[in-house]
């Protein structure tokens, strides 16, 4: 059972959002709780820009359609990401999860007032490490003294994708990072290398 830092009394959200798509089933969730719901967007894994520009638009088109505040950092550091992520010492997703979730803590502690807890619609994804994405919170929850609300979203996988295809809303195809894109690619190029004949060749 793993211990989470959760305040009952939590009144006002922040969510932080990797993508429109997963973000539709946690925000319904939370308001259906009575919850008020500031949107965070702070995603600099996402590689390239052009998928970059393609998910932020998303988000912000549903938070304006929604009615819902939302708080935009639009960094784009490939570079300091890459580095941080990259290291022979760290998991990459874990490095990638944590840069994300103390962002969200940071922000809810210094710049929005009246926040009383984080969450984030990674915990709506079943692509994601869910028992590493709570330890992570738990650890930015207890640094920054901000709790952390937790639901596990997956519950409503179903519902948020058949929510998403009706609105026609942008969808992506992968996490986010270029290793994640790489993997997506290596199952489509397996059968040109094959019908080439391998990886070097002559034209």
């Amino acid at each position: 059972m793993v211990e989470i830092a959760v305040s009952e009394d939590s009144k006002k959200v922040l969510l932080h959002s990797c993508c429109a798509p997963c973000t539709i089933y946690p925000l319904k969730r939370l308001e259906e709780a009575g919850f008020t719901v500031v949107g965070f967007f702070y995603n600099p894994n996402i590689h390239p820009f052009a998928e970059f520009e393609k998910r932020l638009d998303a988000v912000i088109e549903y938070y304006r359609e929604i009615g819902v505040p939302l708080i935009v950092n639009a960094s784009y550091d490939v570079s300091d990401f890459l580095k941080r992520t990259f290291c022979d010492d760290v998991d990459r997703c874990e490095a990638c999860y944590r840069i994300r979730f103390s962002k969200a803590f940071e922000t809810a502690k210094e710049e929005v007032v009246g926040i009383d807890a984080v969450t984030s619609t990674l915990f709506f994804s079943k692509y994601q490490d869910h028992e590493v994405l709570l330890k992570i919170a738990k650890d930015e929850s207890v640094k920054s003294g901000v709790s952390f609300h937790y639901e596990d979203y997956r519950t409503g996988w179903d519902e948020g994708r058949r929510l998403c295809r009706e609105s026609g809303m942008y969808s992506q195809k992968y996490c986010g990072c270029i290793i994640s894109e790489e993997e997506r690619y290596q199952k489509k190029s397996e059968p040109l290398l094959k019908a080439l004949g391998g990886d070097h060749n002559e034209f």
